[in-house]
């Protein structure tokens, strides 16, 4: 990913850091909205330690602070809580038991959920400024997961990090390993 640091600490939330940043893989390259994405890191504490490790961990959703609440919430992990956005799951493949929670979005944005780039595998309407999605999902070695808020018009508002399957007995780079 390119990313080029420009902003500072949302002294609001105390856990966002603005940035230009274009993914290599993401399809959405060159679009009007991609020069003003914001990032928030899910860290401990604003400190420059925990905001590094965070992001080292994947724990940071993106998406554009003008249509989303800067204190808001964005959240794909497995539902049991072993697993979130950013990990690397060793898997022989199974069935997952995955879930995103939204806080801060606007009623009729809704949750998509994306595998290995393809969209609307699931998509849930969300009717007020909070909601989740629950689903079941098939997973094999290889498979990443993301979800996504969208506006009425399905245009994207926010990106989770993924969360990546590789096979049993492959490596996992410790700070990605749930």
């Amino acid at each position: 990913m390119d990313l080029h640091l420009h902003g500072s600490l949302n002294e609001s939330s105390g856990t966002m850091l603005n940035h230009t940043a274009e993914a290599v893989a993401s399809g959405y390259e060159g679009l009007w909205w991609t020069d003003r994405l914001g990032t928030w890191i899910r860290a401990a504490s604003p400190s420059a330690d925990d905001l590094s490790a965070a992001l080292r961990a994947g724990d940071a959703f993106f998406g554009d602070p003008f249509r989303f609440d800067p204190d808001g919430e964005f959240l794909l992990d497995e539902e049991a809580g072993n697993y979130s956005m950013g990990d690397v799951v060793r898997t022989p493949g199974r069935v997952e038991q995955l879930r995103v929670r939204v806080r801060g979005c606007r009623p009729g944005d809704s949750i998509r959920i994306l595998r290995n780039g393809t969209a609307g595998i699931v998509t849930s309407e969300v009717r007020s400024t909070e909601g989740s999605l629950h689903l079941s999902l098939p997973t094999q070695p290889g498979d990443w997961v993301r979800a996504e808020l969208v506006d009425p018009a399905g245009q994207p508002i926010l990106f989770s990090n993924p969360i990546y399957y590789v096979a049993v007995g492959d490596p996992v780079p410790l700070h990605r390993a749930p």
